[in-house]
């Protein structure tokens, strides 16, 4: 295997995806096994090609098949459109067109298929399939091709003179290879000069996560949206979360502030009456809300889950506070206070003094509405506690520029919640996960989760409590876990209540109860690196390092030795970005766009970005 910036080239690997804001294609070795809207479900089943090939090069949105022949997919960076380029003197490619939109509906995981006929039009060298609401079309450029009807698929024998492209454009405008693999190139050569350090891993990283953070902002085809997802998985149905979107956006808002912008009015939409939020939210036709809407009423598991049609998974406890932070967030690196109007400020308020009357804390109830869905944690948690105080610390600075008085309201309650965390959850060396005092349960091993704490200002003993987490976290310290040096676990010692644990978690090891979390990873790495501790490079490089010895080369969702990995080009799992920029450059501007910065331990590099509208160049 040989790694550049933005280059991997190796053998051919099982898995692998192009994404842009329309469309994600996923490639399974050297052929092409869907091809997906962001919301209007498939165009196209398979793209299969005859040709054996002995390695690759996996780039950004763009694939290179090498042998007798070559074969390159390229994606485009802001249009529905793919090319792909044959070099060679025969090929033949198998297409199946499918335009096939399900429906998932939660709970009882049903999925009701609605398969759209299209007909067939061929126009000197371009194919066309039109649909109802879709359209697909092939073109031809310098080569001659012979298309078979098949039972179920077209078979194209196709002799290029020259290089050859085949250009698929879907929707009702053409394109061209030229201006596909420019457009290519161009978002290459963004990503790629962005950062610049003399450390080939690290460089990597930078541009594999920034391009994963890139390519989950999707644009609605159907519906009027901008919005991140959470990867290739999430589009059943087309949705967007608060936390996945949180930590995608730390990425993001030294590059792209617009984006997290519209995320923040996407998320909007989401805060109900009561200060309350969902997991996600769904990017529904008025047609499937309504049929949502049948099915809440048909069942009360559904109805609980879905509050309301458009939430995908009601009522999480972490959701409205990372909105609050969000919105500080960009405030700081935007300096664009237009985004504070009276709906957010409004809904701000809501979601904070929802606990005031009960002293700024709050119990959570016995179920799975957090990061942690796995897994029932129920009473005091330190996790949603410590958001909670984040919240309040980070609204506190925004109405600071509006009205003191709340802001030293909320400022009160942040303290008061940090007080609590220190002398009811902290025990020995950390903090606890959570403790009921109404069941009796407390989980008292170390989560990777509760280095919340660590971000806004809340642990009393910091060093301890670092020491603690690469004590028992990072698998080279910790001798009692059984596969070695692999990476940072998610908990320690496993969870011990077993009939709380659900599907994946219940395993040790597995999801929650101990896999590696890449974005975790980051959050850690930045932790580190702020407080120039050594073991920066094992947080941040450690995942990279696997996965790519797993042949994995796009950031995972999570992953552990005995169970494999999660899904790829994880939006979250580009947080070591953030971990660069804010960490190893200590770079934290204020709301005046106010910021210092130092050499990274790494030494001299280049960083490129934007504060307050303005493009900054460090060397």
């Amino acid at each position: 295997m040989k790694i550049s910036k933005s280059s991997i080239e190796s053998a051919i690997i099982n898995e692998y995806y192009l994404s842009n804001p329309y469309l994600t294609v996923k490639i399974n070795k050297s052929n092409i096994s869907g091809i997906f809207g962001s919301d209007n479900g498939k165009y196209i089943e398979s793209i299969s090609i005859d040709q054996d090939f002995e390695s690759a090069v996996y780039h950004p949105n763009m694939i290179v098949f090498m042998g007798q022949t070559e074969v390159e997919y390229v994606l485009s960076h802001e249009k529905p459109a793919l090319a792909i380029l044959l070099k060679g003197s025969k090929f033949k490619i198998k297409v199946k067109v499918s335009f096939q939109k399900d429906l998932r509906v939660p709970v009882i995981e049903k999925v009701l298929h609605d398969e759209e006929e299209y007909r067939v039009f061929q126009e000197n060298k371009k194919i066309n399939f039109i649909g109802k609401g879709k359209q697909v079309s092939m073109s031809f450029e310098n080569t001659k091709f012979k298309m078979i009807r098949k039972e179920d698929y077209f078979l194209f024998e196709i002799s290029p003179q020259g290089k050859a492209w085949v250009v698929i454009s879907f929707g009702n405008e053409s394109n061209f290879s030229k201006d596909i693999y420019r457009s290519n190139l161009d978002y290459i050569n963004y990503l790629e000069e962005k950062f610049d350090s003399k450390e080939k891993i690290l460089n990597s990283l930078f541009v594999f996560s920034l391009h994963t953070a890139l390519s989950n902002y999707k644009h609605g085809i159907e519906k009027n949206f901008s919005a991140l997802f959470a990867g290739p998985n999430y589009s059943l149905p087309p949705r967007t979360y608060y936390r996945d979107s949180f930590w995608t956006s730390k990425a993001l808002l030294p590059f792209e502030p617009l984006i997290v912008k519209n995320q923040i009015l996407s998320l909007l939409d989401g805060i109900s009456e009561r200060g309350t939020a969902p997991s996600g939210i769904i990017f529904a036709s008025e047609s499937e809300v309504k049929r949502y809407e049948e099915f809440i009423k048909l069942d009360p598991r559904i109805a609980e889950f879905q509050k309301n049609p458009r939430d995908w998974w009601s009522d999480h406890w972490d959701s409205p506070f990372f909105f609050v932070i969000l919105v500080y967030d960009y405030l700081r690196w935007s300096g664009d206070r237009e985004i504070l109007t009276k709906d957010i400020l409004q809904k701000i308020r809501i979601i904070l003094d929802r606990f005031e009357k009960d002293n700024w804390l709050f119990v959570k109830d016995e179920d799975t509405k957090d990061w942690s869905d796995n897994v029932v944690r129920s009473g005091f948690v330190t996790y949603d506690l410590a958001l909670y105080a984040g919240a309040l610390n980070s609204a506190s600075k925004i109405f600071d520029l509006i009205d003191g008085d709340l802001a030293k309201k909320y400022m009160k309650g942040h303290k008061i919640v940090k007080k609590f965390l220190n002398e009811r959850m902290w025990k020995k060396d950390h903090f606890i996960d959570y403790i009921n005092e109404k069941t009796k349960k407390a989980e008292e091993h170390i989560n990777i989760d509760t280095a919340i704490t660590l971000l806004y200002d809340i642990a009393d003993s910091e060093e301890v409590f670092i020491n603690a987490l690469k004590k028992y976290l990072f698998t080279k310290n910790n001798n009692e876990q059984k596969f070695g040096n692999w990476g940072i676990m998610s908990v320690w010692p496993f969870y011990k209540y077993k009939e709380d644990l659900k599907s994946k978690s219940a395993f040790p090891y597995r999801y929650h109860n101990g896999s590696d979390w890449p974005y975790w990873d980051g959050v850690i790495a930045k932790i580190l690196l702020s407080r120039s501790d050594p073991e920066w490079r094992y947080a941040l490089l450690k995942s990279w390092e696997y996965s790519l010895s797993n042949k994995w080369y796009l950031p995972v969702e999570y992953y552990s030795p005995p169970f494999g990995r999660g899904g790829l080009l994880q939006a979250w799992s580009a947080t070591p970005v953030w971990a660069i920029i804010s960490g190893g450059f200590g770079i934290e501007p204020d709301l005046n766009g106010n910021f210092s910065y130092s050499t990274p331990p790494w030494g001299k590099s280049n960083l490129k970005f934007k504060l307050h509208g303005k493009d900054i160049n460090l060397d």
